[in-house]
């Protein structure tokens, strides 16, 4: 599904159907943040599968977009580690 445009109730209505006719138990809603959030609110209740937002994991794990890599990844849980073990906490 490729949301452009907002849906019609009809076809919100035929989707909803198809993804509980379907017998899925968990449903990935991978539409972005926070377009994924809010579809995953306004169809609290409608859904009898547990929903789940993934954001753009299927766009990583096909390549279809690569994430950004950083210089330093590991240097926020350094600093944490740093502070933590200054504090006597671990």
């Amino acid at each position: 599904m490729s949301f452009i445009r907002p849906l019609t109730k009809e076809e919100d209505e035929t989707y909803m159907k198809r993804i509980n006719d379907s017998g899925a138990n968990i449903l990935f809603v991978s539409l972005g943040a926070p377009k994924q959030e809010q579809w995953m609110a306004a169809h609290k209740g409608r859904s009898k599968a547990v929903q789940l937002g993934v954001g753009a994991a299927f766009s990583f794990i096909t390549g279809k977009v690569k994430p950004k890599t950083r210089k330093k990844p590991f240097i926020g849980l350094l600093r944490s580690l740093s502070l933590l073990s200054s504090l006597r906490l671990i």
